[in-house]
């Protein structure tokens, strides 16, 4: 008797329908929000990798617009203005992590123009600006899914103009 009612409670629990939207709504609503952290944390990341290209792109120009590109004091000020925004070695860095001035270089070569492909003489003078910045994401997101450290890569090259 006990036996034949646990049986048809467990028939009735199999063929009850109530509650079931809740019980899907639970169990998906975990992945729209891993979703939608996700897609905010690789914006950050594609955010933060377009303000270092557009630093070093301005670097650069900035040293192609100097006299003397190889002088110390200008490849500082190239180097703040691509960490800081601002030639100013006290202006506040415009992103906290990438504090380290050497992952910023800059190279002068010299290509061959004798074919004239470019308007410049028999050498166009050339600045490369190269950027290795490692970027660490929050504590969040990335890092459970084993991301702890991405290194963003950037360069750009400025034909020297001077002044």
């Amino acid at each position: 008797m006990v036996l034949r009612s646990i049986m048809r409670g467990v028939e009735r629990l199999r063929r009850c329908t109530d509650g079931a939207v809740v019980v899907e709504f639970a169990i998906s609503v975990w992945l729209l929000i891993i979703l939608m952290v996700g897609a905010m944390e690789f914006g950050r990341a594609f955010y933060h990798h377009r303000l270092i290209t557009n630093s070093v792109r301005d670097a650069s120009r900035y040293l192609a617009r100097v006299e003397d590109r190889n002088d110390p004091a200008f490849q500082a000020n190239a180097r703040n203005l691509a960490m800081r925004g601002s030639i100013d070695p006290t202006a506040p860095l415009l992103l906290s992590y990438w504090n380290d001035a050497n992952t910023v270089q800059f190279l002068a070569a010299d290509y061959d123009n004798a074919a004239g492909d470019y308007r410049c003489a028999a050498t166009c003078a050339v600045i490369r600006a190269v950027a290795t910045v490692p970027y660490t994401p929050p504590a969040s997101f990335l890092g459970a899914l084993g991301i702890n450290a991405i290194t963003f890569s950037v360069t750009h090259e400025e034909r020297f103009i001077g002044e």
